[in-house]
Parts: structure tokens; C-alpha cells; sequence
């Protein structure tokens, strides 16, 4: 699921959801509000933390824990 298989293809893996995360239009916003704009392309929240983990660990983005603002790296 998070990564492309026989049996996961590509457009319902973790790797390919997180394009509509980094493609959007910002350079911070809230956690809540991402997942606004962005919720008709997961088929659940926990596919969109997945996509944030991830994009987390690749260093795309970076979170403010203090305010819960996601920032593009």
C-alpha cells in the first residue's frame, strides 16, 4: 500500500498520494487545513499521515510542533 506492487498499482500507493500533498500551494499551513484540501484523494486519514510521515522523512516538509503548521522545505 505504500509503496507500488502487482497488487497496488501505482496511483493507490502512499508514494504517488503524496504528490497531492506537495503539489499544493502553500509555504505553511495547518495540519487540518492540508487535510482539507487534499482529503478527496485518500481513501482515509491514516493514508494521508502515512503521506506526511514520509514526505517528513524525505525532507520535503518540516513541522512546527509548537503551532501544527507543515512548512515546504
Amino acid at each position: 500500500m505504500i509503496t507500488p506492487s502487482k497488487s497496488t498499482p501505482l496511483e493507490n500507493s502512499m508514494i504517488y498520494k503524496m504528490t497531492y500533498i506537495i503539489s499544493q500551494d502553500f509555504e505553511c499551513i495547518s495540519l487540518s487545513e492540508l487535510y482539507k484540501k487534499t482529503k478527496k484523494h485518500f481513501d482515509s486519514i491514516d493514508e494521508f499521515i502515512w503521506s506526511i510521515d514520509v514526505l517528513y522523512i524525505l525532507d520535503k516538509i518540516d513541522l512546527d510542533d509548537g503551532k501544527g503548521v507543515i512548512r515546504k522545505c
